[in-house]
């Protein structure tokens, strides 16, 4: 799994995963005020409800990772209060998996794309 982060500007910026079996997802990133998107990867499928603990954040290690194409999870508006929703993406290497979450929380103005391709051929599209 190669994760890359591109940012040509504050306003164009996206990350990209692509796994070795031509699994890509790309995920536009650029900040716009009163938001708060990104990415999250965790051994929990469940979004972490705080943004701000990043103690389960696992970026490192992904090499033998790959996407696993059966499983996709939406879920929906996440906060309370706000805007915004997380996709859930699940990676597997041998037995064990972990968890790509894209997410936003926003006012509910802002929100950001996101495509998978399996071989160039879209498998999910939306935005957070």
């Amino acid at each position: 799994m190669n994760i890359i982060q591109c940012k040509k500007s504050h306003h164009d910026e996206s990350v990209n995963f692509v796994d070795s079996n031509d699994v890509f997802v790309g995920y536009d990133t650029s900040q716009n005020c009163c938001e708060n998107a990104g990415f999250r990867i965790t051994d929990d499928p469940m979004f972490p409800y705080s943004l701000l603990d990043t103690s389960g954040d696992i970026e490192e290690g992904l090499g033998e990772y790959v996407f696993d194409t059966n499983y996709f999870v939406d879920h929906g508006r996440y906060w309370d209060g706000e805007e915004g929703k997380c996709v859930t993406f699940r990676l597997t290497h041998s037995w064990n998996a972990r968890y790509l979450h894209l997410y936003n929380s926003h006012n509910g103005y802002y929100s950001h794309g996101f495509e998978a391709t399996i071989g160039g051929v879209v498998w999910q599209e939306g935005s957070c």
